[in-house]
């Protein structure tokens, strides 16, 4: 069974096409756009992936021929003559160089002499033909005696002609090479710039996701709904409070319960668990406001103007893209037009920010260019100035969104000193009571 031979490009396709599939596979995307898009993409792309096989079969001979021609033009062994010490060799080339006459020829290595030399002719057949042109025009100069050189050689008039004859005939093979070729290389040619442009397309998308853009409307797993994870410390409180709980158990089983220092130990286990609980929840509570906010981003149709129709429609997001700018902006599909197109707007509050600022100093040029300036842009003063004002309002919800993750990472460092303080005050009481101490020893 033949090997198919794949080219770069499609070797490329190929692996991106596998990555696309692994990194859709068991998710869950955020609404029915973004399903549809995902679904989409995978079956138009992974259309194209069976064109790539069935082209591979159909372009086996064409490669497999390019393939071998290149393979057997630099292991080849040519009959040559060192022109430094005249020797005759039977050499593979080590290179090639265009000399003088703009040709190209092999360069050769000879042992004997340690010098490199290049090949009497031209080891392409293009070149070949030109070569054999310009002999012939040399051959056929008039000299100054007013002979022709080929004549002056002594070369008989018939041998000439033979030549003649020799390079249109050449010429005549090498074109009539050129033209089947050129039409199966204008097909093969068209195939592979469209596999340049799917390629182009899935390698931006894959990408640009693996940055950490939504391209394909991926929700992420909700964090609120799996199980906390506790830190080192939070598992070594745990375990402490179920040792000193049990040791409580198994005190008041023995009856042992006037020891007021014991009863102070074990009254304060309570608030600690409690404590605890309440931190976990409060954790949980801060991220299913976050889920409800990206919900509600991501499910609430907003009045959206395509860029390329130019209609306004109710439209829910289908993935993320990132802006020239390196913004980052909702993606959408049109109903009217049917294609796929990227809001003006960025769709987050740090984008938007920059997008209202560049805006703005688009506009704050010097006195004189003002005027200028707003006539090339079709802006008025008071579009800048609701600009600004949006500015303002986009920067104050901003910054109360910085407050409120200062105080939760605050109230998490909070958290954590808490616990390793009350490590520290129950490994100690661990201590007490497991050496008998006075503590234990009161009654």
């Amino acid at each position: 069974m033949k090997e198919l031979i794949y080219a770069e490009e499609e070797k490329e396709f190929l692996d991106y096409y596998k990555r696309l599939k692994e990194l859709l596979k068991d998710t869950v995307p955020w609404n029915g756009e973004a399903d549809r898009f995902q679904k989409d993409q995978i079956n138009l792309l992974g259309q194209f992936r069976d064109h790539i096989h069935r082209f591979a079969k159909d372009a086996y001979e064409l490669r497999n021929r390019k393939s071998t021609l290149e393979h057997s033009k630099w292991n080849t062994y040519h009959n040559v003559n060192c022109p430094e010490c005249k020797s005759k060799l039977q050499l593979k080339p080590i290179g090639e160089i265009k000399l003088d006459d703009d040709l190209m020829y092999f360069q050769f290595y000879c042992k004997k002499c340690s010098m490199n030399f290049e090949s009497d002719k031209p080891n392409n057949d293009d070149d070949l033909v030109t070569w054999y042109e310009n002999k012939l025009k040399a051959l056929n100069t008039v000299g100054p005696e007013g002979i022709k050189v080929y004549q002056f050689m002594k070369m008989k008039e018939g041998d000439f002609k033979e030549l003649i004859r020799k390079g249109e005939y050449f010429k005549e093979k090498v074109n009539e090479g050129h033209l089947a070729s050129q039409a199966q290389e204008k097909s093969y040619q068209a195939v592979m710039n469209n596999t340049t442009i799917c390629l182009e397309k899935i390698k931006k998308m894959v990408d640009v996701h693996q940055e950490g853009v939504n391209v394909f409307g991926i929700r992420p797993k909700l964090r609120s709904e799996l199980p906390y994870k506790y830190s080192k410390d939070e598992k070594e409180l745990m375990g402490l409070l179920d040792y000193l709980k049990d040791l409580e158990t198994h005190q008041q089983l023995n009856c042992i319960i006037d020891n007021e220092p014991l009863k102070l130990i074990f009254n304060r286990l309570e608030p600690i668990e409690e404590e605890l609980k309440s931190y976990v929840n409060e954790i949980k509570i801060s991220l299913q406001s976050e889920e409800v906010n990206l919900n509600f981003k991501w499910n609430n149709k907003q009045d959206i103007s395509c860029t390329i129709c130019k209609k306004t429609f109710k439209l829910i997001p289908l993935g993320e893209m990132k802006a020239p700018m390196n913004h980052i902006h909702f993606s959408y599909y049109c109903p009217d037009c049917n294609v796929l197109f990227v809001d003006q707007m960025p769709n987050n509050e740090r984008d938007k920010i920059k997008f209202y600022e560049n805006s703005i100093n688009n506009h704050l040029t010097t006195k004189e260019d003002k005027e200028k300036a707003l006539q090339l842009h079709g802006t008025t003063e008071e579009a800048i100035e609701m600009v600004k004002t949006q500015l303002l309002q986009l920067k104050e919800n901003h910054e109360r969104e910085m407050e409120y993750d200062k105080s939760m990472e605050e109230f998490k460092e909070e958290h954590k000193e808490t616990v390793k303080k009350h490590v520290g005050e129950l490994i100690v009481l661990k201590h007490q009571l497991m050496t008998g101490s006075s503590v234990v020893g009161e009654s």
